[in-house]
């Protein structure tokens, strides 16, 4: 109760990584980025991040705050909390990410 449509929305986008449907809120043109990273177009972006769900598959994405912006534009602080690694990881093409084997994994 006592959110707008707009912040629904970004609520359910933000919920959207591990299974891909994040997409599904976006532009055919729209850009996402990881901290610290470039933007990608949204669909490379959402095979990093399935990839990543079938390996992590207790990944929770939490969404800790929306702010809107003065221009009209939306801030959503996110936390990603992606638990523990239960089975391998492929090699996402086009980054640096190698594939990694659960069982090579040190304990």
């Amino acid at each position: 109760a006592g959110r707008t449509d707009e912040e629904i929305m970004i609520y359910k986008a933000s919920q959207g990584y591990q299974d891909g449907s994040f997409a599904g809120y976006c532009t055919e043109d729209a850009e996402a980025e990881y901290p610290g990273a470039p933007p990608f177009p949204v669909p490379f972006m959402m095979g990093i991040t399935t990839k990543f769900a079938a390996a992590f598959p207790d990944w929770k994405s939490q969404c800790l705050s929306i702010t809107k912006n003065d221009d009209g534009t939306y801030t959503c602080l996110e936390q990603q909390i992606v638990g523990a690694m239960k089975a391998d990881m492929p090699a996402i093409e086009g980054t640096p990410f190698p594939e990694i084997k659960l069982a090579e994994i040190p304990e």
